[in-house]
């Protein structure tokens, strides 16, 4: 299984890298056109939207996914017209909310009303992108956002190209362009599949019908929105400070977006081979603490140096980011909870894979619940305290998903050990 994972997670990881690069540009021509209060008042409804879009497609992107490795014929037909009706009523209300927030925070209903149209694309792109994930079209699947990050990019630098004062409302705009963008090209990769939609009876299991699917997918909505909570409360939080504090967080989480895409590129290659297994009556293999406990290490010695050099620093100077250096710090230590975040991605992926969507949205509320009563203090004591609060919310997480695996489903195996074995039984045969 994991040689498959790996082999598809390669894809994703390309296509995450890619993604990462045009955000990462996109943002760049937004901090360079806009003031740092401005940027800041971006940021934040940016890292709204993201959250609000995860109740708007109501984790049905992660179930499909899930099932459509497991269907075929008519069961691939009543799969898409399920997903669409069980997203139905979120994505009006997250629309709505959407160009309520829009309006509070940019003061323009002009850009209000594009936030709300733009909402809704996007629940259909990443939708059908989980379906061809399902059915094995990977490239088609990772294709998708770096062609949405990549329509973005090209629509604010032509808005800033046509000598037009690029303000906050246009870089939203261009944002939501980049949605209707997502949605189009997803139709277009669908076309290979539409023939086979209606092709023979297949089986449509019972998960599959819309009231199942609902269920399923709210937990999943649920646990995703917990953990988004886990970066957008600190970037509301530091609002009492200032945007200018919002908009240093906000760069360094778009920095820690590279090895956060890696993850979620595993986990997207993982869930469809986990279910085929499951359906095969196999064991999942996991990796152990001791691989927690090695990353970690291999990271802290990796963030030891960053800091020692100044490395983030010089990188931002050159790249004519002086204003942003302050976020190296944050950077750096929100760069910790990278290994944690992965092995409990893995965790939660396994556990959808086998058919649970409860288990861990409810650990990821815990978690984000008891640590709300330490964000005060954070803020008080600097942004950085609220770096390493994060980063203490999710090792908890992790440390505490192990114990919900179930073990007669799965089997944990060292990777560091055999590693280490391999490449001793290498070195005495040389």
């Amino acid at each position: 299984m994991w040689r498959r994972v790996g082999r598809d997670s390669a894809v994703f990881v390309a296509s995450a890298l890619i993604m990462a690069l045009m955000q990462a540009a996109f943002r760049w021509l937004a901090i360079d056109q806009l003031s740092v209060d401005n940027y800041g008042r971006v940021a934040l409804l940016l890292g709204i939207f993201n959250t609000a879009l995860l109740v708007a497609h109501f984790g049905v992107p992660t179930a499909t996914v899930r099932l459509a490795a497991r269907s075929s014929g008519r069961a691939d037909r009543e799969l898409i017209v399920a997903a669409a009706k069980v997203t139905l009523i979120p994505c009006v209300v997250t629309s709505a909310f959407m160009g309520v927030v829009t309006l509070a925070v940019a003061h323009s209903l002009f850009v209000a009303v594009i936030a709300a149209a733009g909402t809704p694309p996007m629940v259909g792109a990443v939708i059908l992108a989980g379906f061809m994930r399902g059915k094995g079209s990977v490239w088609r699947a990772a294709s998708i956002q770096p062609l949405n990050a990549l329509a973005q990019l090209v629509f604010l630098a032509a808005v800033a190209a046509s000598g037009v004062d690029v303000d906050a409302g246009s870089v939203l705009a261009s944002f939501y362009v980049g949605n209707l963008a997502a949605l189009a090209i997803a139709l277009v990769l669908l076309v290979p599949h539409v023939r086979r939609l209606g092709g023979g009876k297949g089986f449509v299991e019972e998960a599959a019908r819309p009231a199942s699917l609902a269920r399923f997918s709210a937990w999943i909505m649920i646990g995703d929105v917990a953990l988004y909570g886990f970066t957008i409360v600190p970037r509301i939080a530091l609002v009492h400070l200032s945007y200018r504090q919002v908009a240093y967080f906000d760069l360094a989480l778009l920095v820690y977006q590279i090895p956060e895409r890696i993850t979620v590129s595993l986990v997207i290659a993982l869930i469809p081979a986990a279910a085929r297994l499951h359906l095969e009556r196999r064991r999942v293999l996991m990796p152990s603490l001791l691989d927690a406990a090695a990353l970690a290490a291999a990271l802290g010695a990796l963030d030891a140096i960053l800091w020692w050099t100044h490395l983030v620093r010089r990188v931002l100077e050159h790249a004519g980011l002086a204003e942003y250096a302050a976020a190296e710090p944050l950077l750096l230590v929100v760069i910790l909870a990278a290994p944690a975040e992965l092995l409990f991605a893995i965790n939660r992926g396994v556990l959808q894979a086998l058919g649970d969507s409860r288990t861990q949205a409810r650990l990821a509320w815990l978690v984000l619940l008891s640590s709300l009563p330490f964000v005060p203090a954070a803020v008080f004591l600097g942004p950085t305290w609220v770096a390493a609060l994060l980063v203490a919310q999710l090792w908890a997480l992790y440390l505490l998903s192990r114990r919900t695996i179930p073990r007669d489903e799965t089997r944990e195996v060292p990777v560091v050990g055999r590693v280490f074995a391999l490449v001793r039984s290498r070195h005495a045969t040389a």
